[in-house]
């Protein structure tokens, strides 16, 4: 649902997240930074997309300043993929026909400096239709001829973010967030239904200040949230209504003299289904020079999952969904370390980051696809269950503009099941690897990229009506990818190919030839289902009239 050209950048951080940001960060979080109208940007942004495989997409970002003070952007995404695509000859489409529109409009103001915010309301409608090539929605929808998958989404996000600044006292800032959410889904799999309706509020004050100096910073504040689920699967209904009223106080310290930097931060919060909730966090980090750095990092974070929208893929297999108790909520802790250093090889610049975070459940949500071919079992943690991820990334640059990454990545993840202990979790690969060469010349004028990925074996769940119970695994697969862009003054224009060689993951769906039977498994996907797609496309980026002395437009 984010459209790639919206995006300005992608920041990750890793382990227990900021207490400010709520206790469900257990294991970190990702801020996907739009593109703002206060950054200068073009007035007018074009990318027009098509591949091979039928798909089009057209985004557009129009930016203008509506009065001194005030700038506007909107931005729109439209694209949809129609054509039927059926290489395996299984009778079902490889991926499913869909069409989307995307909007979304964004308001900036700055008030002499001293009062800032921004405002936006986003809007998206998308539908999707899978199943087999027969089938039709109009004639066959709830009924045993053809197999069809509908999904229909409408979603609609209204936020205000606005800040009072006091120039003369930098360090010093008050803020507000306030954002709304409603969510509808209505949904089909073969003869099973799901609909899902999401309405969602959320605020955040927040006051941020020192304590005495500049190296003594703080951050504190109270938050609000709120959801109201209201889910229907098959005949049965579901609905809950959570209100988390929180507080926070985060202790920072850091000054340029001294190579150790802290946070420290602790939050409570009264959920009105598990009563009191405490979240302490502590963040570390210590330089050895300005290119050699140690961060750590360990907390606690709290989640409640949803039974149904976090695994609405296992409706398009013939297991029953059986709910064995009632679902307390997720609980787990979390340590690592980040290691970050920069240096120079044969004086080229080159890097190496490691990064090592073990997390422990304290209670956790399963689905359990292993106790029984015929079931998917619910219920909370009965033994052990934790996660230990490490990974290496070296990055070089032997010539100016060209530079190649390096990655490997081993995530070690375990359960206690009722039929098994300390089992790998499904369609999760324990090892990854990936290697990129990206290359840009002097003026920019070309840009060049490829990247190989690499996915080791996976617990596969177990096939349905099998009388066998023992664990499959996947082959491990290579992937590549390539890129190549041509920029002239205003235009650009690229061609890519994703899955370059080709491969494919065969025996996609288990009894594809009688859906409503017991052995029916579209559950085991653990590769590539479409091959080779070739794409190309063509952005256009109209800069904005400079302005003279008079503040008039040329």
């Amino acid at each position: 649902f984010i459209p790639g050209p919206w995006m300005e950048s992608i920041q990750i951080s890793k382990g227990a997240g900021s207490v400010a940001n709520g206790y469900e960060a257990m294991t970190g979080q990702i801020n996907i930074e739009f593109k703002k109208p206060l950054v200068k940007q073009p007035l007018l942004h074009v990318n027009l997309y098509g591949d091979a495989f039928g798909r089009g997409e057209v985004n557009t970002i129009y930016t203008m300043p509506l009065k001194r003070s005030w700038n506007y952007m909107v931005m729109a995404h439209a694209s949809a993929m129609q054509k039927k695509w059926d290489d395996n000859r299984d009778g079902f489409l490889d991926m499913p026909a869909y069409s989307q529109l995307n909007v979304y409009n964004r308001f900036h103001f700055n008030k002499r400096n001293r009062w800032e915010g921004q405002l936006g309301l986003k809007t998206l409608m998308e539908d999707r239709q899978g199943g087999q090539m027969q089938f039709d929605p109009d004639r066959d929808k709830g009924m045993n001829t053809f197999y069809g998958i509908g999904i229909s989404t409408r979603r609609a996000e209204a936020y205000a973010k606005t800040g009072l600044l006091f120039p003369e006292t930098p360090f010093k800032s008050v803020g507000l967030q306030v954002s709304a959410i409603l969510h509808d889904q209505k949904s089909y799999f073969g003869l099973n239904r799901y609909d899902g309706v999401q309405t969602s509020f959320y605020s955040n004050l927040v006051y941020m200040s020192i304590i005495g100096f500049t190296d003594h910073k703080f951050k504190t504040g109270v938050d609000f949230k709120y959801d109201n689920w209201d889910e229907a699967v098959n005949d049965s209904g579901f609905s809950r209504v959570e209100a988390v009223p929180g507080a926070y106080f985060e202790y920072a310290y850091g000054c340029e003299s001294n190579p150790f930097g802290a946070i420290v931060g602790v939050r409570t919060d009264y959920h009105n289904l598990f009563g009191a909730l405490f979240t302490p966090r502590l963040h570390l980090k210590y330089n050895f020079t300005d290119e050699v750095i140690l961060r750590a990092s360990a907390g606690k974070g709290y989640r409640y999952p949803n039974t149904y929208a976090d695994n609405i893929g296992l409706f398009t297999s013939s297991k029953r969904l059986v709910v064995l108790e009632e679902q307390k909520l997720e609980e787990a802790w979390n340590g690592g370390f980040n290691f970050t250093s920069r240096f120079l090889v044969r004086g080229k610049e080159a890097s190496v980051m490691l990064d090592a975070f073990r997390t422990v459940f304290v209670n956790q949500w399963i689905s359990d696809q292993f106790s029984d071919p015929d079931f998917v079992y619910y219920y909370n943690l009965k033994g052990a269950s934790s996660a230990n991820s490490l990974q290496a990334t070296v990055t070089f640059e032997p010539l100016l503009g060209f530079v190649l990454k390096g990655a490997f990545r081993m995530d070690d993840v375990k359960t206690d099941y009722l039929a098994f202990e300390a089992l790998a979790k499904p369609l999760l690969a324990r090892q990854k690897g990936l290697f990129n060469a990206a290359y840009t010349n002097r003026n920019g004028s070309w840009r060049a990229d490829a990247t190989v990925q690499w996915e080791g074996p996976k617990n596969l769940p177990l096939e349905a009506g099998s009388v066998d119970k023992s664990i499959d695994r996947s082959p491990n697969f290579y992937t590549v990818m390539a890129q190549l862009t041509r920029t002239f003054k205003v235009w650009e224009i690229y061609l890519g190919a994703e899955n370059l060689l080709g491969y494919t993951q065969r025996n996609l769906i288990l009894g594809s030839q009688n859906p409503f039977s017991e052995g029916f498994d579209a559950n085991r996907i653990w590769g590539p289902v479409m091959g080779r797609r070739i794409y190309a496309g063509i952005r256009l980026n109209i800069p904005a009239a400079e302005k003279t002395k008079n503040d008039q437009p040329k």
